[in-house]
């Protein structure tokens, strides 16, 4: 995705948090550091607002 990231520039990623080799919220942390108009929507089948919590603090607008 990184490498993506270095020749697009997306408007919205779709993040999923329990993707490898990093986490969804590792990977949006990131991408919300280095290239901050993009906007990051999380989600995951899992049921727990944790999840949620992590992503809307790394810089996540919406989580699923």
């Amino acid at each position: 995705m990184f490498n993506f990231l270095k020749t697009k520039t997306p408007n919205i990623i779709l993040m999923d948090v329990s993707m490898g080799p990093i986490d969804g919220v590792e990977a949006t942390e990131y991408i919300k550091k280095k290239y901050e108009n993009v906007s990051v929507i999380g989600f995951s089948a899992h049921d727990s607002s944790d999840y949620k919590d992590q992503m809307i603090g790394a810089g996540a607008i919406d989580y699923l």
